[in-house]
């Protein structure tokens, strides 16, 4: 992308100008710093080859600059300010270097000024374009990965996270989790209670979740998790604890009554040699004996 901004830039009294600054500053905000500055060191060394006189020279010491300082302001900036914002904080930092040295390095300062609207402008116009595209395709993102309900993870993503861990082999434990009659709730209250009451347990989940441990809504009544760690007992105390907190906890009717569920869960952990597929059908084949022994509990599959 830098090379073909820089191929289509424009010469104006030997001062070549482009929107490669645009580049800089969401690859700043979006990605990884490493191949942020790798990025603006490599096109600046390729800007100095391709005219290697005093221009092309200030250019490569701007580089370097932009290289260190732009991911350390977007890095400041990250939790201080919005999106957009930051945005064009960096749009404005990056332009800074150039207005400097055009207003050095060109004596028609009507010329200059010129120069420097049309390079803000447009600036800060593709930011904001670039950036509500941006946002829409998050959005996008989001909602095919999560459940519009519960906000949690969905059965798609839930089948690919474990294919990818699957491929790194990583040693994990599946539950598999299901509210208890909740049929029976929904007939009692109706089925804006039962989405109520899945909105609440799925804040329970959110409250539990952590960097080891993913929550799904993988169908209707029933949840995933997945516990990525290799310490099995400390993934069955997790799961346990999860149980007793639901038990305890008190959920509420969309008319403020307070209501109780419980839970049952089936637990399996991985195995050398088994497919995760299988790890899952365990922890499925675990679920139904705990509803069949009489709900509320956690059941543990262990190799025959």
């Amino acid at each position: 992308m830098g090379i073909i901004l820089l191929s289509f830039s424009t010469v104006i009294l030997g001062i070549r100008y482009d929107f490669r600054f645009l580049m800089f500053c969401f690859s700043a905000k979006y990605i990884d710093w490493k191949i942020t500055s790798s990025s603006i060191l490599l096109l600046g060394i390729l800007r100095f080859v391709w005219g290697n006189n005093d221009v092309a020279q200030i250019n490569l010491i701007v580089s370097i600059l932009l290289a260190v300082t732009l991911p350390l302001i977007a890095h400041y900036t990250r939790d201080r300010l919005n999106e957009l914002t930051q945005l064009l904080v960096l749009v404005t930092y990056a332009l800074i270097p150039t207005i400097v040295f055009s207003n050095h390095l060109i004596a028609d300062k009507k010329l200059v000024l010129l120069i420097c609207s049309i390079l803000v402008t447009s600036g800060y116009a593709a930011t904001y374009v670039m950036h509500f595209f941006i946002t829409d395709l998050y959005r996008l993102i989001v909602s095919a990965s999560t459940d519009h309900l519960t906000a949690l993870k969905n059965v798609r993503t839930f089948n690919k996270d474990l294919m990818d861990v699957e491929r790194e082999k990583k040693a994990v434990t599946l539950a598999v989790v299901d509210i208890d009659y909740f049929k029976d709730y929904n007939d009692s209250f109706g089925h804006d209670n039962g989405d109520a009451l899945l909105k609440q347990l799925a804040q329970v989940f959110n409250e539990l979740s952590n960097f080891d441990t993913d929550f799904y809504r993988i169908g209707g009544e029933e949840f995933a998790v997945i516990i990525d760690t290799p310490n099995q007992r400390d993934a069955e105390e997790f799961i346990h604890d999860l149980q007793e907190i639901v038990a305890h906890r008190r959920f509420c009717t969309t008319s403020g009554d307070p209501v109780s569920v419980t839970i049952s869960v089936g637990v399996a952990h991985s195995r050398t040699g088994e497919t995760l597929k299988k790890t899952l059908k365990r922890a499925d084949v675990a679920l139904y004996k705990a509803k069949k022994g009489g709900r509320n509990q956690v059941i543990i599959s262990f190799p025959h």
